[in-house]
């Protein structure tokens, strides 16, 4: 059965296009993220470096450890999403075929066989090319990772072993994955009802569609109320998943929706050639379905994510806003504090050099507590601030995701040495867990110190005077994180959504193509009953369109919502509502979407029609 399957794979290699570039690209984009997964979560520090630069080395390789995860997450449920839409729509192209298969003695294991074994074969192949490919996305991607400055330069992600037998066991997982739920359906329905397309055949909403948009429905709804109760390092991945759970729901129940949107666009699309467009749409539902899915999850993916992350950067600027009250920053390249605290006009100076105090223990500062609280606002849920003196620490709420801090608790750092937590803080969005005493920190080059004073100008000049750093105001200083920040969403998205339209336009251009070919006799009786070549072809376009227009609508209620999600999480967390709706890069979308299918729609309604509409009259195909 293997051979046949070889054989049928290379007789349809056309149909298996599109899945086999996801497959590789998919594979390709694993193999990749795990190698600078494995090279960030382990990774070599230089020798000879300061607490600060040490902290500010393990923060940037935790965010790059957090982002490959969540690329290998989403690259696994794109290639799966897609390879089994392709696989889908190609099991039901081939309905004669395999229809035809049974009723010449092929048993419904033998069926199932067939289709497991060109998936096989899929994955396989698509798994060499995938790592035949890793080279050039691993030096694609670690140039972006340290262009955004998430990776030191000498960061490198060398080859491992182990690393090729994985990706190609996911690209087989995929194939296996992505075609057995249609070769289960295809080995059910009955070969004359195939042939006739009637009964089970004919039937879209199967019962597998109700069964997978129940469980990621019931998925959805677990997310939406749990995740406000969720401590904020788990929130945000948690809402990512509910993009994923929503994408998935809504693409199951697509086929309930494209009769309705179908009547409701016939309004727009006027005239002969709209209702026909119209009526098209109606009775290739499943066609509908598949073209629209990978729009679906494009959008939902792209507008959540994108709206997800201007969210909580935009959630992140409003706290650092509302909780510096120093004038001034300074940075030297040497210990500055006593110096800035005799200058005339400065009322307060806090050094906030970086305590390195193990990968175990939050992400701590060394302060003095009166001087902190004269440039910061500090908000306290229990203990005293002042008390962080001698071994006394204070702690924020979610400094430790999954570990509940209380007053007296011990801490113990890397020296030996037994901290008490005698403050608690409410939790908060930047990175700093803990507050410990200045004599555990030492000045040292990089350290940043707040100003506290009346005459802001008069002492910026003043220290530029005396060479003591680089001075920064507070609104300056602001304004450099805003850049700051969208600087790295910019990284983020880059690095994740890159991929995502690759899969998604791979995916949209071969389900057009498929099913522009297969309706060929269709398109031929269409220009014998009075229709033009050009008629055709508009037709076909306004079908297309309406069928991006609902994958649009659809994508855009999965990234609402979990737009919605995380703007409840955040104000649950902050007690400020704010939502970022990415509105350029929406549009951006919606335009690169329309293009993409008018060009595909139109080159393969015309590669159809170009053979005399009299040969093709009741060919099939």
């Amino acid at each position: 059965m293997l051979q046949m399957s070889w054989q049928t794979f290379r007789a349809r290699w056309q149909l298996f296009a599109g899945a086999f570039v996801a497959v590789a690209l998919g594979v390709a984009l694993v193999h990749s993220s795990l190698l600078l997964l494995m090279a960030a979560v382990d990774p070599v520090l230089p020798a000879g470096l300061s607490a600060t630069e040490i902290q500010q080395l393990r923060a940037g390789y935790d965010g790059t450890s957090s982002l490959l995860a969540m690329v290998l997450t989403i690259a696994g449920f794109l290639a799966v999403f897609v390879v089994g839409s392709t696989f889908a729509f190609t099991v039901a192209q081939r309905r004669t075929e395999l229809a035809t298969l049974r009723l010449n003695g092929g048993s419904r294991w033998q069926l199932r066989r067939l289709l497991l074994g060109e998936a096989l074969i899929l994955g396989l192949l698509g798994s060499a090319a995938g790592i035949a490919c890793t080279e050039p996305v691993l030096r694609g991607q670690l140039a972006v990772l340290r262009s955004f400055e998430f990776v030191p330069d000498s960061f490198d992600a060398p080859w491992r072993g182990w690393t090729p037998v994985v990706s190609v066991g996911v690209g087989v997982v995929v194939g296996l994955c992505g075609v057995f739920s249609a070769a289960q359906r295809a080995a059910r329905v009955e070969p004359l009802e195939a042939l006739r397309e009637t009964g089970a055949a004919r039937r879209v909403m199967t019962a597998s569609r109700w069964v997978v948009g129940g469980l990621f429905l019931a998925g959805t709804v677990a997310i939406v109320a749990i995740a406000p109760s969720v401590p904020a390092d788990y929130a945000l991945p948690l809402y990512l998943g509910l993009c994923m759970t929503l994408a998935v729901t809504l693409n199951a129940f697509a086929p309930l929706v494209v009769p309705l949107a179908s009547r409701v666009l016939g309004v727009i699309a006027r005239g002969p050639l709209g209702e026909l467009a119209m009526a098209n749409l109606r009775a290739g539902v499943r066609r509908t379905s598949s073209i629209a899915a990978p729009v679906l999850v494009l959008v939902a993916i792209v507008g959540g994510l994108a709206g997800s992350v201007d969210t909580v950067s935009t959630a992140m600027l409003r706290e650092r806003t509302g909780s510096l009250t120093g004038e001034l920053q300074v940075r030297a390249d040497r210990p500055v504090g006593a110096e800035l605290a005799a200058l005339p006009g400065v009322r307060a100076v806090s050094a906030e050099p970086g305590v390195d105090l193990g990968p175990d223990n939050p992400t701590a500062i060394a302060v003095d507590p009166a001087a902190y609280q004269a440039t910061h606002r500090v908000e306290v849920t229990a203990g005293d601030f002042v008390a962080v003196v001698g071994d006394g620490v204070a702690v924020r709420a979610n400094a430790t995701p999954g570990r509940v801090f209380s007053l007296g608790d011990e801490l113990l750092a890397p020296d030996g040495r037994r901290l008490r937590v005698v403050a608690l803080l409410p939790p908060v969005l930047n990175d700093i867990g803990m507050f410990v005493p200045a004599a555990m920190g030492t000045e040292q080059a990089g350290t940043g110190y707040w100003l506290r004073t009346d005459q802001p100008d008069q002492v910026a000049a003043a220290i530029r005077a005396a060479g003591l750093g680089e001075v920064t105001s507070r609104a300056d200083w602001l304004e450099d994180f805003r850049r700051s920040q969208r600087r790295d969403s910019n990284a983020v998205l880059l690095a994740l959504l890159g991929a995502g339209t690759l899969y998604a336009a791979i995916a949209v251009v071969n389900a057009v193509m498929i099913g522009a070919a297969d309706r060929r006799a269709e398109f031929a009786a269409a220009r014998l009953t009075g229709l033009t070549r050009r008629q055709v072809v508009r037709t076909a376009l306004l079908e297309s369109l309406a069928v991006v227009g609902i994958g649009l609508t659809l994508g855009g209620l999965a990234a609402a919502g979990t737009i919605y999600g995380v703007s409840r999480s955040l104000a649950n967390l902050t007690g400020h509502w704010h939502a970022e709706v990415p509105w350029t890069l929406v549009s951006s979308l919606t335009l690169a979407a329309v293009l993409l299918v008018t060009t595909a729609s139109t080159l393969s309604t015309l590669a159809a029609t170009r053979i005399p509409a009299i040969r093709l009259a009741g060919a099939g195909d």
